[in-house]
């Protein structure tokens, strides 16, 4: 993959064929890219927060999971932020924590933040990202689902978190949606944030 954004969309192509081939029966709806300013919903957000700038709304992949344990509705919303790392990329374990952090004001069902690497990047960077990156999380008891793996150019995904073992796009997508059943945003709890969370779905126009 020559950059981020070309390996979002090589995943955003995965999910497509899994879904083809019968797989990802749990995701009702997903897309990559998505600035919800240009939804208008950046109008709706200023109301939540006078004064002061709205929440930046940009999200790698939004992941829209049936719910069958209907939490609020019918629906499982979780918002992934991805970031790529080459060789030569200067990156630091905690890359990506303060957005999906700052997404969890905003009504997501679930958040995700995933960390690769290319294949020629060295084993034991991969590996000091999952560990130092787990050790805040787990410290803090934040309730996401942290990938951090290397990809290779046929898709194929390496992890050291959440375990270290190999699988497809599909695989990951699977066990993020089972992770975070049981792993909510705890600010949903608040009323606000559902309010956002439903005038998400009306900009999206999920049901």
């Amino acid at each position: 993959m020559r950059n981020e954004k070309d390996l979002v969309r090589a995943i955003e192509r995965g999910i497509r064929e899994g879904k083809g081939e019968g797989k990802l029966h749990w995701l009702k709806y997903h897309r990559i890219h998505l600035n919800v300013a240009h939804t208008g919903f950046e109008e709706i957000l200023g109301k939540w927060y006078p004064g002061q700038t709205a929440p930046k709304v940009e999200v790698d992949l939004l992941c829209v999971f049936e719910d069958i344990q209907h939490r609020i509705d019918e629906v499982m919303f979780v918002a992934v932020e991805m970031k790529y790392f080459r060789p030569d990329s200067k990156s630091s374990f905690y890359d990506g924590l303060g957005q999906v952090l700052a997404l969890s004001l905003l009504g997501f069902d679930g958040l995700s933040l995933w960390h690769l690497f290319s294949d020629d990047v060295e084993d034991s960077r991969v590996k000091g990202h999952a560990i130092a990156a787990n050790e805040v999380l787990l410290g803090h008891n934040l309730p996401l689902f942290y990938l951090a793996a290397k990809v290779g150019d046929d898709l194929q995904f390496s992890s050291y978190s959440p375990a270290e073992t190999t699988g497809s796009v599909e695989y990951y997508i699977e066990w993020m949606c089972n992770h975070i059943r049981d792993n909510r945003n705890p600010l949903l709890q608040s009323e606000e944030a559902k309010k956002r969370r439903r005038a998400i779905k009306a900009v999206l126009k999920i049901p």
